[in-house]
């Protein structure tokens, strides 16, 4: 085993200086990592933390709402009642509608 680890060594080129401060790296990184799993909490938080955060989140998203309608209403301030009413009454000619109904008593009176 050492061996073979000597002739990996041997192949990376690199000095023994930097071996040893590879190897001091690998040791440190292998005890702070061992040492924060022993420190971790294994218990996520309580639910009441994310109650908190859930009433902020929804605080914040309404005061961005309303931020970004009164820009809407600022820069774009046509309101959609005047709209649809003007659509309404565009789209439904009124004549076309009471020349049938004529015609049809017309009919209904010729034939009677």
């Amino acid at each position: 085993m050492k061996r073979k680890l000597f002739f990996w060594l041997e192949k990376l080129k690199i000095t023994p200086a930097e071996r040893k401060a590879v190897s001091g790296l690998m040791v440190a990184l292998v005890v702070l990592a061992s040492v924060n799993l022993a420190l971790s909490p294994t218990v996520p938080f309580e639910e009441g933390h994310y109650r908190k955060l859930e009433k902020q989140f929804e605080a914040r998203t309404a005061m961005l709402r309303t931020k970004e309608k009164k820009l809407m209403q600022r820069y774009f301030p046509v309101k959609i009642e005047k709209r649809l009413v003007a659509v309404s009454v565009d789209t439904i000619p009124a004549d076309t509608t009471k020349k049938e109904g004529a015609e049809k008593d017309i009919r209904i009176a010729e034939n009677g």
